[in-house]
């Protein structure tokens, strides 16, 4: 009997040790799902509000999520793909790069980030 309560216990804690880690961290795409973008939210998206100052003081979380919500918020939904000549990679490079000034702080990022976009291409080889 001693026996059956314990691997009864240690199957118990098994099951219960598996789903917290079933429970922990982000979804399936590794980002975190609480997750928001940078800036003021409007209509459940930052995209069109979010500037310089606010990818400057984001986390890495967030200035992921705002790349995302963006380029979201920038892409045909009537795409068959939706994808952009713009990778992620890419756009982050782009606000590090353009935010780092002072005199940047209130540029628009989805302003920058369209403007690059649109001469991706150009720059492919």
């Amino acid at each position: 009997m001693k026996t059956d309560h314990r691997a009864s216990a240690f199957a118990l804690a098994l099951v219960l040790l598996a789903a917290a880690l079933v429970g922990c961290g982000g979804d399936a795409t590794g980002q975190d799902p609480a997750a928001h973008g940078v800036g003021q939210e409007v209509g459940g998206s930052v995209a069109a509000l979010a500037q310089c100052r606010d990818w400057n003081a984001g986390t890495e979380a967030e200035k992921q999520a705002t790349i995302a919500d963006i380029r979201s918020s920038l892409t045909p939904q009537s795409q068959a793909e939706s994808g952009t000549s713009l990778s992620d990679e890419r756009a982050y490079q782009l606000f590090e790069h353009s935010c780092a000034e002072e005199f940047a702080q209130s540029f628009q990022l989805y302003k920058l980030y369209a403007r690059a976009a649109a001469f991706a291409p150009l720059a492919q080889p």
